[in-house]
């Protein structure tokens, strides 16, 4: 699936991305869906809102900045019906190491532009960490290689991701 945003005033994208998708065979331990008929259901109103910013909401801590090295648990506001760590917050926890790596490496604030993951293996017992390796830094940015491990699997490779960090 590709998609772009573009501005009303403007068809050059702002901002692009490109998904992939498998069909996972159900397992025996997965969840069932039951299909309720047609409900509507509210996500957010004017009392929702976040009570802790993301990633502290999330549980992630900084390990060792240097090395890109930060932890997440596997909990259960975390996990998808496959009892693993989300797909969107395996991502953004990437994002988050290389950022945190960056602004170590840099010394400046730093804002991740570009992200592509690999998953290998469902991230499911925790917590994971993150380890970060220089491909390459210069004056636009710092492209770095992120690995994603569950240590409580044997520090099992989960996740491995490029990005790319520029400075703000």
């Amino acid at each position: 699936l590709d998609a772009s945003i573009a501005t009303e005033d403007d068809e050059r994208p702002v901002a692009t991305a490109q998904l992939g998708f498998t069909r996972v065979p159900r397992r025996p331990d997965t969840p069932r869906f039951v299909e309720g008929g047609n409900r509507r259901v509210a996500f957010a109103g004017s009392e929702h809102g976040f009570e802790a910013p993301f990633y502290e909401a999330l549980g992630v801590r900084i390990v060792d900045a240097q090395a890109g090295a930060l932890e997440i648990p596997v909990a259960d506001y975390q996990r998808n019906s496959l009892r693993a760590l989300q797909g969107g917050i395996v991502v953004a926890f990437a994002s988050k190491a290389a950022e945190a790596f960056a602004r170590a490496t840099t010394g400046g604030a730093v804002v991740t532009t570009d992200l592509t993951a690999h998953y290998l293996a469902m991230s499911k017992v925790g917590p994971i960490r993150s380890a970060a390796a220089l491909v390459r830094a210069d004056g636009a940015g710092v492209v770095l290689r992120i690995e994603l491990r569950d240590r409580g699997a044997d520090d099992r490779l989960c996740v491995v991701a490029t990005a790319v960090a520029r400075p703000l």
